[in-house]
């Protein structure tokens, strides 16, 4: 028996859909980036180009999760074999500062933060495309329908969380 696994969605093209980008940077880690934390399951590193008082830092950390099925309504005559995984953290922390050109001593600072976490089943037949397929599903939650641009975390950003033409 060839087994395969259907990630259960199909996407449904409407009028001037076509595949979207989303550009990303470069991360030049061997030269902007430098290890400050390296302990079994978690890496913290911080962006040594980033101005002192306005740190960014990255965080990778995984802890193994006994049960993937916990907290979920799937009939456990449907469970794999293999019920643990992996519950990964990719974070980004910034600092940003807000400055005013007309008095020198006005500087205020924030620290936004964004992360993905990926509770993954440690499961050979669940491939690195796989996962790659839900991080750029996940990101895509972030727009509007059919464009990246800003206007749907706009709507984020003011607690909108419904999209334009979710019924």
């Amino acid at each position: 028996m060839a087994k395969t696994i259907a990630t259960g969605c199909t996407d449904t093209a409407f009028s001037g859909s076509t595949t979207l980008t989303v550009p990303i940077p470069g991360l030049n880690w061997t030269t902007d980036y430098r290890m400050t934390v390296n302990d079994p399951g978690e890496v913290i590193a911080t962006n040594v180009t980033a101005p002192v008082d306005q740190p960014e830092t990255v965080r990778f950390s995984q802890r193994a999760k006994a049960n993937m099925y916990q907290g979920t309504d799937i009939d456990p005559s449907a469970y794999l074999p293999i019920k643990n995984g992996t519950s990964t953290l990719c974070e980004l922390r910034q600092t940003w500062a807000e400055t005013d050109s007309v008095d020198a001593t006005y500087k205020k600072l924030m620290t936004p933060r964004c992360a993905i976490t990926l509770d993954i089943p440690s499961y050979g037949n669940v491939s690195a495309a796989m996962v790659l397929a839900l991080v750029q599903r996940t990101v895509a939650l972030m727009f509007e329908k059919g464009v990246v641009t800003s206007t749907g975390v706009n709507a984020i950003q003011r607690g909108v969380l419904k999209k334009v033409d979710l019924t």
